[in-house]
C-alpha cells in the first residue's frame, strides 16, 4: 500500500530537483557534481519507496537504503573537497 507521505517527500523532493537545475544553472558552487549526486540519490530514494510498496519489496528497500548511504557519502565528499578547496586558498593569501 503506498503511503501518502511517500508521494508527498517525492513531489517535493521533484520540486527542489527543478530548483536545484535552475539554481546550478546560474550559480557557480565549486565541486557541484558531488551535491548533484547526493542530491539525486535523494530523489531515486523516493522513487524507491514507492516502487518497493508495489513490486519486490525485498530488492527496491534494499536499493532504497543504498541510496541513502551513497547520498550522504556523496555529500559528505562534496564537503570535504570544498573545505580543503578553502584551506588551499587561505594559505595563498597569508604571505
Amino acid at each position: 500500500m503506498i503511503q501518502e507521505s511517500e508521494v508527498v517527500a517525492l513531489v517535493f523532493g521533484v520540486a527542489a530537483a527543478l530548483i536545484l537545475f535552475f539554481l546550478f544553472r546560474t550559480t557557480r558552487i565549486p565541486r557541484r557534481p558531488w551535491f548533484v549526486a547526493g542530491f539525486l540519490m535523494l530523489v531515486s530514494s523516493s522513487v524507491l519507496t514507492i516502487v518497493e510498496d508495489i513490486l519486490w519489496h525485498d530488492l527496491f528497500n534494499t536499493l532504497e537504503h543504498l541510496g541513502h548511504m551513497l547520498s550522504g557519502l556523496c555529500f559528505a565528499v562534496g564537503a570535504r573537497s570544498v573545505r580543503r578547496m578553502q584551506e588551499r586558498i587561505q594559505k595563498e593569501r597569508v604571505p
